[in-house]
């Protein structure tokens, strides 16, 4: 956590702090979906758009593989490992 680094299968996942941070989101409610609100109130704060959620998701997927993160249609996420 103190560096802000992730590996997946051995393989170090580079990511941004903000996209460290939500993944950390995602780790600490295994297995539960984790709403939208949570979310952007945990990362960013009130000001953040659905936009910005669902392009730093996007890019999420793109560094450790679509399957990982699933969508609950318009109530959040859920991380699946």
């Amino acid at each position: 956590l103190q560096n802000y680094s992730l590996s997946l299968e051995n393989i170090p996942i580079l990511l941004t702090k903000t996209e460290f941070e939500l993944v950390k989101l995602l780790i600490e409610n295994k297995e539960e979906i984790v709403l939208r609100d949570k979310i952007i109130e945990k990362i960013w704060g009130w000001e953040a758009s659905d936009n910005l959620l669902d392009s730093t998701i996007k890019k999420i997927r793109q560094k450790l593989g679509k399957e990982k993160i699933r969508t609950v249609r318009g109530i959040g996420y859920i991380l699946q490992i």
